[in-house]
């Protein structure tokens, strides 16, 4: 059966942030007793003009990113938009010089709201997934996108109002609260069985034995799934579909003289 190459990128991030608490105040929500803190708000419509200045703001952060990336051996994928939509939410709880220095990393000066650019970013991409006619086979073609962005909270903190209606309004998110203090292995597992779920199961543990600590009070998670076809699938010279589990390069005369081929140099999602 011929079969269009089917590319996977899992491309997980963590970071683990270690805050002490605040205390309350009076536009302050009470998270206790819940396993998502959330606001009562509906997610804003997507602004064109905002998701074009994100654009820009993630190319940029794209480049430096990549820039400290490529410095480590070996092969490199990673989703710039869905790192930056992680720190986002981070940086929409932030003030002061965290919050100067988290702008600086994602070029957020460049756009009038970092919060409203993502937020129309993410609804974009969204909408992308689903199926794209069949193939040769007669099979459909589908586009699968999945992303695993989330903040956890110790249970417990007070929580401002303004800061969870920003995750609503942008993010289509919560706060998600976990006793990192009290049950620090099963806050563990229970944020490892969250990605999991929304990576297919290919991400089962994005965070090991021994990172977390009874002191930990926030984690931030990031990780992506993609699941897409080649828009031109791998064919052999002779026009036949090449199975993706098959031999990575193909032996061609050239002038007299057999040299490796890559066998899908136009390859592209």
């Amino acid at each position: 059966m011929r079969r269009a190459l089917t590319f996977w990128i899992l491309a997980p991030l963590l970071a683990v942030l270690l805050v002490s608490a605040c205390g309350g105040d009076d536009d302050a929500a009470d998270s206790t007793g819940g396993d998502e803190a959330r606001a009562d708000f509906e997610r804003a419509v997507a602004d064109p003009a905002a998701g074009a200045a994100g654009g820009e703001a993630v190319a940029q952060f794209a480049v430096d990113l990549y820039g400290a990336l490529q410095e480590s051996p070996g092969n490199l994928v990673f989703s710039p938009y869905s790192v930056a939509v992680a720190l986002g939410m981070a940086r929409a709880g932030a003030a002061g010089q965290t919050a100067d220095e988290i702008d600086a990393v994602l070029h957020a000066a460049t756009t009038p709201d970092f919060d409203a650019a993502l937020n129309a970013i993410d609804q974009i991409l969204a909408a992308h997934p689903g199926e794209y006619g069949t193939n040769f086979d007669g099979e459909p073609i589908r586009l699968e996108l999945e992303t695993a962005n989330g903040i956890w909270s110790q249970d417990g903190f007070a929580l401002l109002d303004s800061y969870l209606e920003t995750l609503a309004r942008d993010y289509g998110a919560g706060l998600r609260l976990v006793d990192f203090a009290g049950a620090t292995e099963e806050a563990r597992q229970t944020i490892n069985g969250w990605v999991s779920d929304r990576t297919r199961e290919r991400i089962p543990v994005l965070i090991p034995v021994g990172i977390l600590k009874p002191s930990t009070r926030v984690v931030l998670t990031n990780a992506v799934y993609l699941k897409a076809p080649w828009a031109v699938p791998l064919r052999r010279p002779w026009g036949h579909a090449i199975h993706p589990a098959r031999r990575q390069r193909s032996r061609h005369a050239v002038h007299g003289r057999r040299r490796s081929l890559p066998l899908h140099p136009r390859g592209r999602l």
